[in-house]
């Protein structure tokens, strides 16, 4: 049997001893067997005169030894029984404690969080709040129970991993006498949402420029499933993806320099409680040296005969740096280069004829690595027609009434020759002349001018090309002249005498170098009014000397000159003016009619200056052209004054028209050429004038169009791309055509070469892709063409392979199977991973998962017919995924 002690104090005594819950003691019910009960010493201090042990309510038997504390009593037991030790004190009184009552274990209910552990306290009852301890009867199915503390009922439970739902055991309490009945606790597991498990596939290595797939569908969540994917770079130079929130998301190596780079990118998967994981993944980018570009610059159109210098600068080498350039002429007239190995050599343009002519140069650029770019550069040479030179003959004096003949025989046209003459008179009274179209047209001279004058005519030679040059020419007629005889006296110094100089009204007319001469007959031409005579001599020495009296006439002689005045007699007194007729015809005194005044010594006489308007121009429209008149002078060095006038052509704004070299900026012109007169009018100090012209043919240069065939592209293959030579322009005349031409690259025909934007599709180029160059020729509509190229980088694209799963099919139980993907296929980085899993159906064990035609065993023991479904997943060798399915029905055997 087992015993529960059970201590109770009270006021008086006591200590009882209370043993119950007798269950299974041996023997049969009814039967008497002997019962031991022990107790304790009583709390109470008064004397215990015996000790009573009840059964239930029935005395079995007592000992009266105050000292005792056990004894023991024939029971007949059946069922539950309850024994009672009761104290007898010596005042008679005999104490019976109340009956141990059961502790009372309770069901309880607790709830917690999937894949966690919990820490809750058992709860249990006692009546006489006797200390419980508490006990597991049966453990819980699906966790681990764990009783931290039996005295206060603590326990710690952790549910087994990933498991949510309702778990179970069972316990009791014990008051330190009797077990509780057994009692429940019900744990309810909340599900709780795992986090994704994010995976960024294995580290890679790629040369730079190729394609690489960043390859998240490893990831995987085991409860809501993800519903998002971030990639994002953390570390390398930039390289960016296709589609960032794809699983499988394309990124294009960048360049890096020998060394190479690393690029990092982190994943991050988020699933459908916001929940997220990340992972990296690391691509090593190995250096491709890439082959260099060659710039041989922009097309040029210069004129024949000028300085052209060929440009490489703009060629690149993105890695290792260029490291030799070589240019070759390919096509033209030959023209040597200075240094054919030099970034920018020189050469000369040749003569060509008026068609022009185009030189083509070939610039090949090799870099450190031996690898090598072309391109050309087109050099437009323009034949320059050159203006003719017009010579109008030499300044003429002629008599009045003379036959004149003008001169422009010594004209000349230095290439495409004069295609028409054309005189004009500009001043003077107007002549007619015999024919002005004609070279050496003649006219005559007026008949009896008042006085002497000048006629003057400019000469106008055009060329075939229609350039012009123009010069003038001057003819002086002088009229009748008469003879006049003047004489003088000795000069009054004495020094030796050079010359005597004799001038009219201020002009120089006649001198003689005989010293001792003292009279001198000159032609002159009287003036209507007065008419004075100067006689000066010039001495040896620059001294100044008193003046030479003049004689005055005392009579006239008749001759046969027009007038013959001689002066015979000395006079002291200066003549007195006085009008004369022109012509003498009989001896008329005409002492009064000459007024010779005796002057002082005076310089060289005032001469005309000289005006020189320089040589005529042949310029291009906007050019800037400068007038020159410093080849102008005075013969007596005084100071000019210049003035330049526009006579003729499109009105131009001279920066300085009385400058010595004012500037204009030639007009544009448009399709045609223009000339433009200006004159040039030169005074001196005293006066005196002297007029000069200058023509400037401005003449039309067609500029060549400028050919731009677009931005480099790159493309992938199987994309449709268009040419594009729209950017292509020309200032003056307009673009006529326009030529595509690959050059460079696997033939890939044009829609249409003549077209301004002509369309291809990017042929494919295997892994390393495929880069293919075309050159655009545009010509305008005066045959001047330039080129420019373009290059199209056709990158490869990895296709997914395609998984075939074979077709459904129909077997009997137990049969043998074979799974047949052997159609699979990938069309470029080939297969290399094979996962066949079954999706629904009794499960079956596929001899190798892992390979195209995997077999099994048909289910043998069915009764009805059922259907096997299996999926085949398949990945090429960057990741790309494919999967199909089939059905496979399982019939029972009849």
């Amino acid at each position: 049997m087992s015993e529960t002690i059970f201590c109770r104090k009270s006021t008086r005594t006591l200590t009882a001893i209370l043993l119950v819950a007798l269950f299974g003691l041996a023997g049969s019910a009814g039967a008497a067997q002997n019962v031991t009960v022990s107790w304790d010493h009583p709390s109470a201090n008064d004397a215990v005169l015996a000790y009573r042990l009840y059964q239930d309510d029935r005395l079995l038997c007592e000992t009266l030894d105050p000292a005792a504390r056990a004894i023991t009593c024939p029971a007949e037991l059946a069922g539950m029984s309850v024994f009672t030790v009761a104290a007898v004190y010596n005042d008679g009184a005999e104490v019976v404690p109340p009956v141990n009552a059961q502790p009372v274990a309770h069901n309880l209910a607790v709830t917690m969080d999937e894949d966690g552990t919990a820490n809750f306290f058992l709860v249990a009852s006692d009546q006489e709040n006797d200390p419980l301890t508490y006990a597991i009867v049966a453990g819980p199915a699906s966790g681990v129970l764990v009783l931290t503390d039996p005295r206060t009922g603590a326990y710690r439970y952790s549910p087994a991993p990933d498991f949510a739902g309702t778990d179970t055991f069972t316990y009791l309490a014990n008051d330190g006498t009797v077990d509780s009945a057994p009692a429940s606790v019900t744990i309810t597991v909340n599900p709780v949402n795992d986090s994704p498990a994010a995976d960024a596939g294995a580290d890679l290595s790629v040369a730079e420029g190729r394609n690489v797939v960043l390859d998240a569908a490893g990831s995987t969540d085991k409860d809501d499933g993800i519903v998002s994917y971030s990639w994002a770079q953390v570390s390398g130079p930039t390289a960016v993806l296709s589609d960032s929130s794809a699983v499988q998301s394309i990124v294009e190596a960048p360049d890096v320099g020998e060394d190479g780079a690393v690029l990092v990118y982190e994943l991050t998967v988020t699933d459908q409680g916001g929940l997220e994981a990340r992972d990296t993944v690391s691509i090593n980018v190995t250096w491709v040296n890439e082959a260099p570009v060659a710039d041989a610059g922009t097309d040029l159109s210069v004129a024949e005969g000028q300085k052209v210098v060929l440009n490489a600068t703009g060629s690149t080498d993105n890695d290792d740096g260029i490291g030799s350039y070589s240019w070759a002429q390919v096509s033209g007239p030959t023209a040597a280069l200075s240094d054919s190995g030099a970034v920018q050599p020189t050469l000369i343009t040749p003569d060509v004829g008026t068609g022009g002519a185009v030189l083509t140069y070939e610039l090949t650029v090799t870099d450190q690595g031996g690898l090598q770019a072309l391109d050309t550069v087109a050099v437009n040479v323009l034949w320059v027609n050159e203006a003719p030179v017009a010579d109008a003959g030499a300044d003429q004096s002629v008599p009045a009434g003379a036959t004149v003949v003008l001169d422009g025989s010594g004209s000349s046209g230095t290439d495409d020759g004069i295609a028409s003459v054309l005189w004009v008179q500009t001043a003077g009274p107007q002549i007619t002349l015999s024919d002005p179209a004609a070279m050496q047209p003649s006219f005559i001279a007026p008949v009896d001018p008042a006085a002497a004058l000048s006629l003057a005519f400019e000469l106008m030679v055009q060329d075939f090309g229609g350039l012009q040059q123009k010069d003038s020419c001057l003819v002086e007629v002088l009229p009748k002249r008469n003879n006049v005889t003047i004489s003088w006296s000795a000069p009054a110094s004495g020094e030796p005498v050079v010359s005597f100089r004799v001038t009219h009204n201020g002009v120089m007319l006649c001198e003689t170098f005989d010293p001792a001469a003292r009279e001198i007959t000159c032609p002159v031409t009287l003036a209507d009014g007065p008419n004075e005579f100067d006689v000066t001599p010039v001495y040896a020495t620059a001294t100044e000397t008193a003046p030479a009296e003049a004689l005055p006439a005392e009579e006239t002689a008749v001759s046969s000159e027009p007038v013959a005045v001689l002066f015979a007699s000395l006079s002291t007194a200066a003549g007195s003016v006085f009008d004369s007729p022109a012509v003498v015809s009989e001896p008329v005194a005409v002492a009064s009619d000459i007024v010779l005044s005796v002057v002082g010594e005076v310089g060289v006489a005032n001469n005309s200056p000289v005006a020189d308007a320089g040589p005529d121009q042949i310029v291009k429209e906007g050019e800037t052209v400068m007038l020159d008149a410093s080849n102008s002078y005075d013969l007596d060095d005084d100071s000019l004054i210049f003035a330049w006038t526009q006579l003729a052509g499109p009105s131009v704004n001279l920066s300085e028209p009385s400058a010595l070299q004012p500037t204009f900026a030639a007009v544009d012109i448009g399709m045609h050429s223009a000339t433009l007169v200006f004159q040039l009018k030169v005074t001196d100090a005293r006066g005196l004038e002297a007029t000069d012209l200058s023509t400037v043919n401005v003449v039309w240069v067609n500029e060549p169009p400028l050919a731009a065939a677009g931005a480099d592209l790159n493309v992938f293959e199987g994309e449709m791309v268009v040419l594009d030579a729209s950017g292509s322009t020309d200032s003056d005349d307009g673009i006529a055509a326009y030529s595509w031409t690959q050059i460079g690259g696997p033939e890939t025909p044009l829609s249409d070469y003549t077209a301004m934007q002509p369309v291809f599709s990017a042929p494919a180029g295997g892994d390393d892709g495929v880069s293919m160059t075309y050159e655009v020729t545009v010509t305008d509509f005066d045959g001047l063409f330039t080129r420019d190229t373009v290059i199209v980088n056709s990158s490869w694209v990895n296709e997914a392979p395609v998984a075939h799963a074979g077709v459904d099919r129909k077997v009997s139980a137990g049969e043998i199977v074979t799974l047949d993907g052997s159609l699979t296929h990938d069309a470029d980085d080939g297969i290399s991973l094979v996962r066949w899993s079954q999706k629904t159906g009794v499960p079956v064990t596929l001899s190798d998962p892992t390979v195209l035609m995997p077999v099994f065993k048909a289910p043998a023991q069915i009764t009805e017919p059922m259907t096997l479904a299996f999926e085949l997943a398949v990945t090429d060798h960057s990741g790309l995924q494919h999967t199909d399915s089939c059905l496979v029905e399982v019939s029972p055997l009849q």
